[in-house]
């Protein structure tokens, strides 16, 4: 039998975990609301991060070519540029994406839910990169697509790759995509509450207090960064309505 020296240091416990590895345990466990709440508030920041980096790569392109220093304003181009340029980015995209591995192509809403509903929430870096420039490069280009698809995409990917770096749960990826999603909406769009439902009722397939209040506090928190950069404006102005009396509905037109 052998004595320790007094000298020598005493071993680590072997039950002694970081915090993060204390984190990810608790992460695990479905009634960990607070954890997972605090999850959802670092998802809306990153979510609206990656939004405002996109918004920013498509207004700083559009105001080296459209008049007047307005990414909006491409009534003001020439005739001849409003059928050239989306036909010209069209020809580029299809030229680029056709030596491209078709599996890191596919991007957009449907990827989402595949990656998902499929593959525990992992999303492919390629994918969100060519989401990212290519999306890009198609608003940019006048092409027949808005911000909804790729800022669905770049939000769920970027908090996939959060929860892919920190280790955490299968079950926190699928939450931290439904956050990344709602944020991303919500940062682009100024629309939290769509953000919500959307996620909610396509991204995650399901209403729980577990999930329900990470996203909301995901999408307050990428609401209050996107009006810290560019104010709390209305996006879509909507002129006021007129509305009918009831009792005029019989014999109205």
């Amino acid at each position: 039998m052998t004595l320790r020296s007094n000298n020598s240091p005493e071993p680590e416990p072997s039950m002694q975990h970081s915090w993060l590895s204390t984190f990810r345990h608790r992460l695990a466990d479905a009634n960990s609301l607070i954890h997972l709440s605090a999850l959802g508030v670092i998802s809306g920041f990153s979510s609206a991060l990656v939004i405002l980096l996109f918004r920013l790569l498509i207004d700083s392109s559009s105001q080296l070519l459209l008049p007047g220093d307005n990414p909006e304003n491409f009534e003001a181009l020439p005739s001849w540029l409003h059928f050239a340029l989306p036909v010209a980015g069209a020809v580029i995209m299809g030229l680029v994406m056709r030596r491209m591995n078709p599996a890191d192509i596919k991007v957009g809403i449907v990827h989402v839910i595949t990656r998902v509903h499929g593959h525990q929430g992992h999303f492919p870096v390629k994918n969100a990169l060519i989401q990212f420039f290519g999306g890009a490069f198609a608003i940019f280009t006048g092409q027949s697509g808005g911000r909804e698809g790729p800022a669905i995409h770049l939000g769920a990917a970027a908090n996939s790759f959060l929860g892919r770096s920190l280790l955490l749960p299968n079950n926190s990826m699928r939450m931290l995509v439904g956050c990344g999603t709602s944020a991303a909406i919500a940062a682009s769009f100024d629309t939290p509450i769509a953000g919500v439902i959307f996620a909610m009722e396509v991204i995650m397939l399901e209403y729980t207090v577990g999930s329900f209040i990470p996203v909301m506090l995901a999408t307050v928190t990428a609401t209050a960064l996107t009006h810290a950069f560019y104010g709390n404006e209305v996006l879509f102005s909507i002129p006021p309505l007129d509305t009918t009396p009831l009792w005029e509905l019989p014999i109205s037109p």
